[in-house]
């Protein structure tokens, strides 16, 4: 048999251009900075894919060392975008004491169709130096400086495909010849996708300078995402790939996000040969979806079981990506289980469990997960499922320390996250018991048995029975604390490195993700 070739060249080329004007001025304690731009942006790419036949000599790359007459375009593609930008600024300060600034900036891109090309964002500032004020003269010899900003913006996003608002084609290569079918879905309705942020912020440094700290109170919210719509495949056909049509872009949605960020920093110097340096950053925030136009955007992914499992959802009211499931209350494991999990019916009587009204399946059996059935309809279905996890950490944070004693150098930088939940999905895999290979952890032996009653896990089943549902089961603790990096130094001493004409040699070892605690 002869060799193949595939040919995929491809070429590709951009520029910039950028002109800025900037106007400065100062009339007593009142400084003026006017600042002007223009920026424009093209790149260009294009390129495509061939098969070559027919090699007698698998030495040979070149197109050209294949039988022509049998060479095969699989494919080929180009593309244009370009951005055009203006920016006008105006800053303004009085005295070293008040500042304010606004901007409007305007963007058009090659993304969207005439009418939506254009996005106009603006921002606006202030600031009040309170240290510069007279009154606080008394306090000079421990506050160097506090501030307070005020700010809020607007920035837009157009990270999507090219002429996403037409149908495109794409190339089709068959027995029968090339030909071209349509690739996507148009929109032109499409426009910016665009952000607005308020930010009240608090500078300070105390003590020359030994401390310094800057809180920053901020609230995000993001609107009209650049969002590819799923549609079933007896509807698109599936991807072009598969000889269908991409499903269309849409602007929809909104998400807001809040929170608070603390930096705090401190230098001591206790002496000439030793000095600490310290740095704590602590963030918090909350997010939250405020409209998904009704969609609600689920994600599956595959376990090691060799089963697809939906794992989070997308929805109104809850935070992006959370874990979606059932609350699992216990294991059915005696007889009295069926009355302390029953439900409460519509004239507040307690109903007795009984066989197949707690499960999705009709054989609901001793060793069985039981879970809370949320509506009291005497049956666990999909109107039970719920929000079981925030994979969101509550708190972030940082901790960095620099010693050195004369020419020894230590620096400690440790990091963690508080509140966040997990999906063990590894867990559930390894002890669900359905299974060749899904029994690999050692734990899945304990599971429930008329000899093992008090067993941790349910009893045995398809992967597919409700028992091996996503359910709080599975969600755990996602909060740890990370040495991140610790790294230790010694100079050499000048007098001696300057000798082999050196002005700085330094020994360290470093070592990266070195504990964790969970």
């Amino acid at each position: 048999s002869f060799a193949t070739l595939n040919y995929n060249p491809s070429s590709g080329n951009s520029w910039n251009l950028k002109n800025m004007l900037t106007y400065r001025n100062t009339i007593g304690k009142h400084n003026f900075t006017v600042l002007a731009v223009q920026e424009s942006n093209r790149a260009h790419w294009e390129g495509y894919s061939m098969v070559g036949n027919g090699y007698k000599d698998n030495n040979d790359h070149t197109l050209a060392g294949s039988d022509l007459t049998k060479a095969e375009l699989k494919s080929t593609y180009s593309g244009t975008q370009t951005l055009s930008s203006y920016l006008g600024r105006v800053v303004y300060d009085y005295g070293d004491k008040y500042g304010l600034s606004a901007a409007i900036r305007a963007d058009g891109s090659s993304k969207f169709f005439v009418g939506n090309k254009w996005g106009v964002f603006s921002s606006a500032s202030g600031s009040w130096k309170i240290s510069n004020e007279s009154f606080m003269e008394g306090t000079k010899k421990y506050v160097d400086n506090i501030k307070i900003r005020f700010g809020w913006g607007q920035t837009g996003n157009n990270q999507i495909g090219n002429n996403l608002y037409d149908s495109n084609l794409h190339v089709v290569v068959s027995s029968m010849g090339t030909s071209y079918l349509p690739s996507n879905t148009p929109n032109k309705d499409l426009k910016w996708e665009t952000q607005d942020q308020t930010n009240l912020g608090l500078d300070f440094t105390m003590f020359k300078s030994k401390l310094t700290a800057s809180v920053d109170l901020y609230k995000k919210v993001s609107k009209n995402f650049l969002y590819q719509v799923p549609l079933p495949n007896f509807l698109s056909g599936g991807g072009d790939y598969e000889g269908g049509v991409n499903p269309p872009y849409f602007n929809l949605g909104s998400m807001e996000n809040k929170g608070i960020e603390i930096t705090l920093g401190y230098h001591a110097k206790f002496s000439e040969n030793f000095s600490w340096d310290s740095s704590l950053n602590f963030t918090k925030y909350e997010n939250r979806v405020t409209d998904m136009a009704g969609l609600n955007i689920v994600k599956t992914t595959g376990t090691l079981a060799y089963n697809v499992v939906s794992v989070s959802r997308t929805q109104e009211g809850l935070p992006i990506g959370s874990f979606l499931g059932y609350e699992a209350l216990g294991i059915y494991r005696t007889d009295d289980d069926l009355l302390k999990y029953g439900y409460t019916d519509a004239a507040g009587n307690k109903v007795v469990l009984k066989n197949g009204t707690n499960s999705l399946l009709p054989n609901f059996v001793k060793g069985d997960v039981i879970y809370k059935d949320l509506n009291n309809d005497g049956k666990i279905d999909q109107n039970d499922l719920k929000a079981i996890g925030n994979p969101n950490p509550k708190f972030t944070y940082g901790f960095t320390n620099n010693f050195k004693y004369k020419n020894v150098d230590l620096s400690i930088f440790v990091q963690g996250t508080a509140g966040n939940k997990l999906l063990n999905l590894t867990r559930s895999s390894g002890t669900m018991n359905s299974g060749l290979g899904a029994n690999y952890l050692t734990e899945a032996a304990d599971f429930y048995s008329a000899s093992n009653i008090n067993g941790s896990l349910p009893t045995p089943s398809s992967y597919d029975h409700i028992n091996n549902a996503i359910s709080t089961r599975m969600v755990e603790d996602g909060s740890y604390l990370r040495v991140q990096n610790v790294t230790l130094g010694y100079s050499l001493p000048v007098d001696i490195i300057s000798k082999i004409k050196l002005t700085r040699l330094r020994i360290y070892a470093s070592g990266q993700n070195l504990f964790t605690f969970t």
